[in-house]
C-alpha cells in the first residue's frame, strides 16, 4: 500500500494494476521468511486493492496472479519458481487480455 500511496502522490489519477503471485510448486502454503505463503499474499494484495478504493482510489485494480499463471502451467517453471520462455509469453498474452478490461 505504501508504494501505490507514494506513486499517487505525482500520480493521482494513473491507472494502477496489482497483479498477485503466480502460481509456484511448494510455495503456495509454505510460509516464507516474511510470514507469507503466496495464498496470503493473494489475500493481502486483494485486500490492500478492496481498502484503496474505499478510501476513493477508483484507478487501482487487482489481477489473481492465478490468472495469469495457474497451475496448469507448472511445467513452465524450470526452477518452480521463474517462468521459461513459453512462460513468460503466456503470462504476456493473458495480461494482455486482462489489463484491457481494467
Amino acid at each position: 500500500m505504501g508504494f501505490v500511496k507514494i506513486i499517487r502522490e505525482k500520480h493521482p489519477d494513473t491507472p494502477i494494476a496489482l497483479i498477485s503471485p503466480i502460481y509456484s510448486p511448494g510455495r503456495e502454503d509454505t510460509v516464507n521468511g516474511a510470514g507469507f505463503t503466496l495464498n496470503g499474499m493473494r489475500s493481502e494484495v486483494a485486500i490492500t486493492v478492496e481498502k484503496l478504493h474505499a478510501s476513493g482510489d477508483g484507478n487501482i485494480h487487482y489481477i489473481n496472479g492465478l490468472d495469469v499463471f495457474d497451475t496448469n502451467k507448472a511445467h513452465l517453471l524450470p526452477d518452480d519458481l521463474h517462468p521459461n520462455t513459453e512462460g513468460y509469453g503466456i503470462m504476456a498474452a493473458k495480461l494482455l487480455n486482462l489489463l484491457p478490461q481494467i
